[in-house]
């Protein structure tokens, strides 16, 4: 009974806030339009009344892959992973390494709604502009990009339908350990956009110290927050703050847990603007790392896409910049774009409060609207 109520309120939640995408769209998974790890369930409606749901089942029946090894990394962009709440085979897609020795970050992807997800030819459509943006932004910046794809979508094993979850955080977790193994890394650099950055910030929190950069972008940081606001936003049901950060995987409630790690430095950026991960949620967040010691920078940046919410063009050059031990009075400057007469923002700005400095003479970056 309890494990049937927990369920249905997880699925009442994502179909409620959906994703950060897009929130008013309720989330029903591919095969038949419905993920067959759902099952139904019932949550309080408005006025008390009872809501009929569909839940997601953290099993991985039917996906042999994701049960063995040898299956799974038959193919070469695939790693096994084993955690204490099961096992995955999650795809990974490496950029060419520009110079011998180049620092590497692995990257995280925002949330991807059912219906695009449905799309015939969606997934190679968008991992082919992803692959093509990461090896031009790769050039450019010296450094090397790993684009792990999420529990669920684009060739990784899972239910995108159970994200923000313990299991999708483990998975990532034991995901970045074999990814350094197979490339043999030391250290790495992480960034996100979205509910990426929400993993991003997950997997410090669970005490990892061979993280030499973090940057977020666009992040779910306050996690139970930032589903509250997105389920206000598109007229769902209320759920108490407690009880979301009892459900989901908040970074923001396990600070405690990130490694005091000297030279590790973290980049919030963040349009104010963002209608879908409030900038001043992402702004707190920082800040109560900053209160337990880590250096944190805030930056506020212009987002591209619907909400302005993409941020992903600007997330990756900074953590190779940062990953490449650039200052952090060089990599804000950098951030800072054309005058494009927009007024409700200081583009670049940061807590450090440095002046912006004129666009970089790179030109705009390559569209990532995908990723």
């Amino acid at each position: 009974m309890v494990w049937t109520f927990r369920a249905a309120l997880v699925g009442a939640l994502l179909a409620g806030s959906a994703i950060l995408c897009e929130p008013a769209l309720a989330q029903r998974w591919p095969e038949g339009g419905r993920d067959p790890g759902q099952v139904p369930g019932h949550v309080p409606g408005r006025n008390g009344n009872p809501t009929t749901v569909t839940a997601p089942k953290h099993d991985n029946k039917g996906r042999p892959e994701s049960l063995s090894r040898l299956t799974c990394e038959a193919k070469p962009d695939r790693v096994f992973v084993v955690h204490a709440q099961g096992s995955e085979c999650i795809a990974i897609y490496p950029s060419p390494s520009p110079v011998a020795g180049a620092p590497t970050v692995i990257y995280f992807h925002g949330d991807l709604t059912a219906r695009e997800v449905q799309v015939d030819g969606f997934t190679g459509a968008y991992l082919q502009r992803a692959q093509q943006a990461l090896a031009a932004i790769a050039g450019r910046e010296q450094a090397s990009f790993v684009f792990v794809a999420r529990p669920g979508v684009l060739g990784s094993s899972g239910n995108h339908g159970a994200r923000w979850q313990l299991k999708e955080m483990l998975s990532m977790n034991a995901a970045i350990d074999a990814i350094k193994t197979r490339l043999g890394l030391t250290t790495i650099a992480l960034a996100g956009q979205s509910g990426g950055s929400t993993i991003a910030a997950a997997l410090l929190t669970l005490g990892r110290r061979d993280v030499t950069c973090a940057v977020f972008g666009s992040g779910a940081l306050l996690l139970a927050e930032t589903v509250s606001h997105l389920r206000d936003a598109s007229g769902a049901s209320p759920i108490g703050l407690d009880m979301l950060r009892r459900l989901y995987f908040d970074p923001s409630e396990r600070i405690s847990g990130i490694a005091q790690q000297p030279g590790r430095r973290i980049f919030v950026l963040g349009d104010p603007i963002d209608t879908r991960t409030p900038f001043d949620l992402q702004r707190r967040f920082a800040g109560r790392l900053t209160a337990f010691g880590h250096h944190a920078v805030t930056v506020e940046v212009t987002a591209r896409g619907n909400g302005m919410h993409n941020v992903a063009h600007l997330t990756l050059p900074v953590a190779a910049k940062c990953a490449r031990g650039i200052g952090d009075a060089d990599i804000i400057q950098s951030l800072a774009p054309p005058q494009t007469g927009r007024s409700d923002a200081n583009p670049a700005s940061s807590s450090t409060q440095h002046d912006p400095a004129p666009a970089s003479s790179n030109g705009e970056p390559e569209p990532f609207e995908p990723l």
